[in-house]
């Protein structure tokens, strides 16, 4: 019976069954509403334990980090940690050095001088 309530809700439009459009109907605008599971991506996708990722999601709704495996580590390129701690992958140091590596090969040429295609 849980679950039957859950899956009416989840696709009850906002604002209630009625919803101003009549039973079943989705007004125009209207979203469906998303379950209430607190999941951290980061935790889950790295594998750690359920009854670890499902106690905090991995940022705040101002941005700051919450997950607190993710708020130990400290990225190895511009030492943050904390509230602004992320991976290498997100470092804003490792999207510049790519950003640079890219202008390189766009630019690269031979020993003799000839463009590289």
């Amino acid at each position: 019976q849980l679950q039957e309530t859950q899956r009416s809700l989840i696709h009850q439009p906002i604002g209630g069954p009625s919803g101003g459009a009549g039973r079943g109907a989705l007004a125009p605008g209207s979203r469906l509403l998303k379950p209430e599971l607190q999941v951290c991506v980061f935790c889950r996708n790295n594998k750690e334990a359920v009854a670890l990722y499902t106690t905090h999601i991995l940022k705040g709704p101002d941005g700051r980090v919450l997950c607190p495996v993710l708020r130990r580590y400290t990225c190895p390129l511009c030492g943050a940690s904390g509230d602004n701690a992320h991976t290498i992958k997100y470092c804003p140091l490792s999207k510049m050095q790519a950003g640079a590596a890219k202008q390189q090969l766009r630019n690269a040429r031979t020993a003799l001088g000839k463009k590289l295609r």
